[in-house]
């Protein structure tokens, strides 16, 4: 079985205050709700309970917020491949310093083979997450850094944040960035 951390489709290093100043986006606080509820992944109802104990609250996965769309999406996708099974886990929402982020954890089982991840997403950002903020939430540089297309970038640490876990990842896709259906 391979457990992944995935973190955010988009996560801004800087938003503006009222009085036009910069603000540093809230990196720190991000990286430990992320990584409080995304270390047992391997046991969806111990990662869903951790996630509940840090301020995540259960939503629906619907068509009401980015958060459920993207699980939608992602479940129609995997309804086409006849070969992969999902492995629903639940979708979670939290306010971090003011930012509005959804976790959804999830896997697949594929010709036998299971993959567990969590991920985080801001999908308001504008900038990715600081190298800075992620060496130090790692303790250790990224093992692989691209853009696998115009406006996606992914910087990526194998292993992952915890015991067991295959890889983490912190992926940016830049706001107005049109993806094809398969990503």
């Amino acid at each position: 079985m391979a457990l992944t951390a995935l973190l955010g489709v988009t996560t801004p290093a800087v938003a503006a205050s009222e009085g036009g100043n910069a603000l540093a986006y809230p990196e720190t606080e991000m990286l430990a709700a992320f990584r409080a509820a995304c270390t047992e992944i391997g046991d969806f109802g111990k990662a869903r309970e951790a996630a509940l104990s840090q301020g995540w609250a259960e939503i629906a996965a619907d068509e009401s917020t980015a958060g459920g769309r993207l699980v939608l999406f992602g479940e129609a996708m995997v309804q086409k491949n006849p070969d992969v099974t999902m492995l629903k886990g639940p979708l979670l929402r939290r306010d971090v310093a003011g930012r509005e982020l959804f976790l959804a954890i999830s896997g697949a089982k594929v010709d036998g083979n299971i993959a567990k991840g969590c991920r985080m997403y801001d999908f308001t950002a504008d900038k990715p997450l600081g190298s800075n903020a992620l060496v130090a939430f790692m303790g250790r540089p990224a093992n692989a850094s691209n853009m696998p297309l115009p406006g996606f970038t992914v910087e990526s640490w194998t292993p992952g944040i915890a015991n067991g876990h295959m890889e983490f990842e912190a992926a940016h896709v830049a706001q107005g960035t049109t993806l094809p259906a398969n990503v």
